[in-house]
């Protein structure tokens, strides 16, 4: 058994996914080592599957700089690795004329993100779509999602947003790098990392394997194993969210992803409850935003599903959650 690589991949997500496609080209011994009986068995499986304009991130930041040139590349990834992918756009609806108020906000902060862009964005993933921020009203917000609740009064659009399913995504990446030379080592949980020479040794199922470097993806695990590599500074807290999927056949039909202006008070919860279908058909409503709990609570309650359906109603009123 080859114990010997230049670079471990900790965790098969869609993080360790993206690195693994992105080295195998550079002719390294790559190694992944997944803790799962699968890849996207952890986090990557139960996420929105939402790809964000970079105008809902706050500018200057490394996450705005890498939304952006992470939208930009993925239709020609989905052409290439044949995972479905949709550029649908997004409204941000408001509910009045204060909360239309933070649309300039929004605005500001996505078009500072494609100033901030190195390399112009290229041509066949929209190039340059700050320009097509716009606020819709009347007419225009009607015939833009029929469905709206009334109390809606306003929206931003927001075509630079699009919409994956996660372990498609997730999935058709190590199939690229499986074929192209990768290691993948399923049912394999890590459960060292030291310093080792000039490199790394990774213990993980039974096994002890050295490599020049490490790659840390392994999703809610990573802060532990961060800080026992030596790195204090791998501060993650679990936040579980919980959604609701409704059958294909189950209304309404959007045609964008929505979301809703936060309230001062929610803002650190992310960007609230957002209705969308999934690239499938299914109408998806959530997350909530729970932070405290440990990272292997999957668990659901009725009591915050009947909260996420309330909130989902003061976008789209017309939706029957039993179907």
């Amino acid at each position: 058994m080859q114990t010997e690589y230049d670079v471990i991949i900790i965790g098969a997500g869609a993080v360790g996914g993206a690195a693994a496609r992105r080295l195998c080209g550079c002719g390294l011994r790559l190694l992944c080592l997944e803790a799962g009986p699968d890849v996207a068995s952890g986090i990557s499986k139960a996420n929105t599957g939402i790809i964000h304009s970079p105008a809902l991130i706050p500018p200057g930041t490394l996450k705005s700089a890498l939304s952006l040139q992470g939208r930009t590349a993925f239709p020609k990834l989905s052409s290439d690795l044949g995972f479905l992918y949709e550029e649908c756009g997004a409204l941000l609806l408001a509910r009045g004329p204060e909360q239309e108020k933070a649309f300039d906000h929004y605005i500001e902060a996505g078009r500072k993100a494609y100033e901030a862009l190195e390399a112009p964005a290229a041509p066949e993933s929209g190039g340059d779509r700050a320009g097509d921020y716009r606020i819709l009203r009347g007419r225009a917000l009607r015939d833009a999602e029929p469905m709206l609740s009334p109390e809606v009064t306003a929206a931003l659009f927001l075509p630079d947003t699009g919409r994956i399913i996660p372990y498609e995504y997730t999935a058709a990446l190590f199939e690229s790098a499986v074929a192209a030379g990768l290691d993948l080592r399923l049912g394999c949980a890590v459960t060292s990392v030291e310093k080792s020479g000039g490199g790394w040794e990774v213990t993980a199922g039974g096994g002890v394997f050295r490599s020049r470097f490490v790659i840390n993806a392994a999703g809610h695990g990573a802060a532990a194993l961060g800080e026992q590599a030596g790195f204090g500074d791998c501060g993650i807290g679990p936040v579980k969210g919980q959604y609701l999927i409704l059958d294909r056949e189950a209304g309404p039909k959007l045609g964008h992803i929505l979301f809703q202006v936060p309230a001062p008070a929610d803002k650190a919860k992310g960007k609230g409850i957002l209705v969308t279908n999934t690239v499938y058909g299914n109408l998806m409503i959530g997350p909530d935003a729970e932070s405290g709990t440990a990272a292997d609570d999957v668990s659901t309650d009725l009591q915050t599903i009947l909260s996420i359906i309330e909130g989902a109603r003061l976008s789209v009123p017309g939706f029957d959650p039993a179907r």
